[in-house]
């Protein structure tokens, strides 16, 4: 689903049965951006690429360390913004 910042819904995919992954969902829907589009996603979309779309994501924490405090508050505003 893509909606507008204020909410509003632009585009709903076909349903898939099983287990399909974001990124292939993405990936098979052939979007057709024409200006640059800020898309808020979440790490299921790691690795999308197209030329009009900049996406913006969660820091994910390593194994070995602990997300930064400006990481987190990143990432508090980014799920704020998603909702």
């Amino acid at each position: 689903m893509l909606s507008s910042p204020k909410g509003y819904i632009l585009y709903v995919s076909q349903t898939f049965s099983g287990s399909v992954h974001d990124k292939k969902i993405a990936d098979l829907q052939n979007f057709n951006f024409k200006n640059l589009t800020i898309v808020l996603a979440d790490l299921g979309f790691k690795g999308y690429q197209n030329n009009y779309v900049k996406i913006l994501m969660p820091f994910k924490k390593t194994k070995k360390q602990e997300l930064t405090l400006a990481k987190k508050e990143y990432n508090k505003k980014l799920a704020a913004q998603r909702v």
